[in-house]
């Protein structure tokens, strides 16, 4: 019995229905009925290669599990434009080295879930905005590097999970109607700070266009917090 790849050896035991095994020789893998050289990367997923010496029959997640993003900033109800092309999140990297956003998900506790299909690196000290639509004409002027789709985010509430490859969670935020002020993102006071607390984020202040406060991918700019709003914040003077 052979699998008729080159890259393999094939060995066989018993002489009634005998057992074999097909062992991919050193330098290459032996994925999905094909010859792979050692290092060769996944056709979709850029962390995931060719690692003879860890499996020679499946792809070696070669980023591992990532460093902690943080979930700096979002855009839930976006008022002058559309939801569904208007909001977004910001990811903030505090670390020392660029981490890889494709393979990682974001999802609520409900029903929205998406995983990033594509590579997105996050330089160290980096912001970048990942959002419903990436065209500036329509989203309010955001720049976003990769779209989001079956994922939305709730006016009134929702949650924010981010999840690595392996499916553990690296950040969440948990809000409600008390802090949306339509055409205003919410924005984390600083990104050491513990985001799960209610006041250490704030109503962005930086006006991005007519109406409309928020500063993806920059740094945020918080002199209201959530916590003290009974009405919307005054817009800054143009």
């Amino acid at each position: 019995e052979t699998d008729g790849l080159s890259c393999t050896t094939d060995t066989c035991v018993g002489i009634s229905g005998p057992k074999c095994r097909f062992d991919a020789v050193a330098g290459y893998c032996a994925i999905d009925n094909a010859c792979l050289l050692d290092g060769s990367r996944h056709p979709t997923w850029s962390c995931l290669a060719c690692d003879n010496a860890t499996s020679g029959h499946g792809w070696t997640d070669q980023c591992g599990a990532q460093p902690r993003l943080v979930i700096t900033e979002f855009m839930a109800n976006p008022n002058t434009v559309a939801d569904s092309v208007g909001e977004w999140i910001e990811l903030f990297n505090p670390t020392a080295a660029p981490i890889e956003l494709q393979g990682m998900t974001l999802k609520d506790l409900d029903v929205d879930s998406h995983v990033i299909a594509k590579s997105v690196v996050v330089a160290p000290g980096a912001y970048v905005g990942v959002g419903r639509s990436d065209d500036r004409s329509v989203n309010g002027n955001v720049g976003i590097v990769y779209t989001l789709d079956h994922y939305a985010l709730g006016n009134f509430g929702d949650e924010i999970l981010l999840l690595d490859r392996q499916g553990n969670e690296l950040d969440r935020v948990v809000f409600d109607s008390s802090w949306i002020v339509p055409g205003s993102s919410c924005a984390l006071r600083s990104p050491t700070s513990d985001n799960s607390q209610l006041a250490n984020w704030c109503v962005s202040s930086k006006l991005w266009v007519s109406g409309v406060n928020r500063s993806p991918g920059q740094a945020n700019q918080c002199p209201t917090p959530v916590s003290d709003l009974n009405h919307p914040p005054r817009r800054p003077q143009q």
